[in-house]
């Protein structure tokens, strides 16, 4: 049980905008209205944006490193052998 909390925690610190191409449509929208839209400040929102800055460290330490790649596919064989086991013990 401890294995599938440890690969659900790696997973969640992978950010959409990691694995997804660059939306060229958006950002330029973006720019033609340079006034972007942003939700009102909380004391709940801003503790949010400091945990999620905290969770996705080590998945921006990999991009940094240029290791996006292989730590996607270290992601996705543990995910396939934890599925596999699971299915096994049926």
């Amino acid at each position: 049980m401890e294995e599938v909390r440890e690969l659900a925690k790696d997973l969640s610190r992978v950010k959409r905008s990691d694995v997804l191409p660059w939306d060229e449509e958006k950002d330029a929208h973006e720019k033609e209205h340079e006034e972007g839209y942003e939700l009102e400040r909380t004391e709940g929102r801003d503790m949010e944006g400091v945990l999620n800055g905290m969770n996705g460290l080590g998945m921006q330490r990999e991009l940094a490193n240029g290791r996006l790649e292989e730590a996607m596919d270290d992601l996705e064989s543990r995910l396939k052998d934890l599925e596999a086991r699971v299915k096994a013990s049926r």
